[in-house]
């Protein structure tokens, strides 16, 4: 995997790899966890909230897969855009 930016290898190392779908789930948990990241750094956390089954896997370390990130305003808000 020496295409993977160096960020991403250091993070799979704690993942089981040993099949294509293995490597596969946890190049998907981690770029959720980038997502995340990237919306915590903008802020987004202010205005929203992480729930759902992703939400409990991560923060939680529920045993289970969930492809989708759910968030909520944390208060109704017709202000609020995405800016996408």
């Amino acid at each position: 995997m020496s295409e993977l930016h160096p960020a991403i290898g250091k993070m799979l190392e704690k993942y089981d790899l040993s099949t294509a779908d293995k490597t596969y789930e946890a190049l998907r948990e981690i770029l959720q966890e980038i997502v995340l990241l990237g919306l915590y750094r903008a802020g987004f956390f202010n205005e929203a909230v992480f729930y759902g089954g992703t939400a409990l896997r991560i923060l939680y370390g529920l045993d289970r897969f969930s492809e989708d990130l759910d968030f909520s305003l944390i208060e109704p808000n017709k202000e609020f855009d995405l800016g996408v």
